[in-house]
């Protein structure tokens, strides 16, 4: 499937770090796998699909490379994951057979990347693409291998451990960042994902050698 693999990534920037292996080893080698495909299938170029987000991606790196600030690592590290991502879509969808996907699939998921933080159901979704809510459904999990909901939480778990690593953030205040407002909710939604608690993914990220 084209993103089940995918989403919920940590940035490739501090990816060689041996002691985060056992805490988010399948994200790792998921994205690692993703990027020899990608890149050393002995087919190195990519070429976009029509609405891919590659080009914009790509543009916001270069901006952010003028700016300065602690927020600028974060920023840096959520576009290069972003833009990986989508360069592994356009190639798998590329080679899945079923084609450029509807528009309105292209639709939900940038709205779940701008809306994540809000409280999204199906029906808002659905609404917003003016299409049902079962073909939708439907649709986009034939297309990216996730359930809407499945695609929004992996989405949030992403932000999340962007936020754990980078920010001060208390883990509370990381939950209500990523839409979650049920901190037991989203701890146990994180592990599920990493391995680990929230806290204890921090302490382990800040210190490495422990």
């Amino acid at each position: 499937m084209v993103l089940d693999r995918l989403y919920g990534l940590p940035s490739l920037s501090h990816a060689r770090r041996p002691s985060l292996g056992a805490a988010v080893g399948s994200f790792q080698r998921a994205l690692r796998e993703g990027i020899l495909r990608l890149f050393c299938g002995g087919r190195p170029v990519i070429a976009p699909r029509r609405h891919s987000r590659v080009p914009q991606l790509i543009r916001q790196l270069i901006e952010l490379q003028g700016q300065s600030g602690r927020m600028k690592e974060l920023l840096c590290s959520q576009r290069l994951v972003d833009l990986l991502t989508e360069c592994l879509l356009d190639r798998q969808l590329a080679e899945s057979g079923f084609g450029e996907p509807p528009g309105f699939v292209e639709g939900v998921v940038r709205d779940i990347a701008l809306r994540y933080q809000e409280k999204l159901t199906l029906d808002d979704l659905a609404a917003k693409q003016s299409v049902s809510k079962y073909h939708m459904a439907k649709e986009f999990k034939k297309h990216t291998g996730f359930s809407p909901n499945e695609y929004l939480i992996h989405t949030r778990i992403t932000k999340a451990i962007e936020l754990l690593k980078y920010s001060d953030r208390s883990v509370a205040g990381v939950a209500a960042e990523v839409g979650i407002e049920n901190v037991s909710h989203f701890i146990r939604l994180f592990k599920e994902r990493t391995g680990q608690t929230p806290l204890v993914y921090r302490r382990k990220w800040q210190r490495p050698e422990e």
